[in-house]
């Protein structure tokens, strides 16, 4: 037997090794997908506060909703970002996705809960 075939095979199954390694640990991770409906959320606030609004409401009630707005905005986009870091994954909003794959988690209902608490 030639003394390079050992040398051979064992660079090939180091190399097999070091890529099946490097798919599972790094490529798989970086490729998790969350989607948000951002405007599904928007619009249940938005029902929210013209349900408040319309029963008649006075200017204390309107300054509330408008503090209420602003809040609301602010959480929506910190809670957004905090969603890619607690599920390490890049969170997209649903709009971009042209077709759900099994892998791709939905994240709507934590949004909504994180933020419309």
């Amino acid at each position: 037997m030639h003394p390079l075939i050992p040398q051979l095979a064992m660079c090939i199954a180091s190399t097999l090794a070091g890529i099946v390694v490097y798919d599972r640990l790094i490529v798989r991770p970086a490729t998790a997908i969350g989607v948000v409906d951002a405007v599904q959320v928007y619009r249940e606030q938005e029902a929210r506060l013209v349900n408040a609004l319309s029963t008649g409401a006075g200017d204390a009630e309107r300054a509330q909703a408008a503090i209420d707005v602003r809040k609301f905005a602010e959480r929506i986009s910190t809670e957004m970002a905090k969603l890619g870091q607690d599920c390490g994954c890049l969170v997209v909003d649903r709009s971009l996705v042209v077709g759900m794959r099994p892998d791709v988690r939905d994240l709507t209902p934590l949004l909504r809960q994180r933020v419309l608490r």
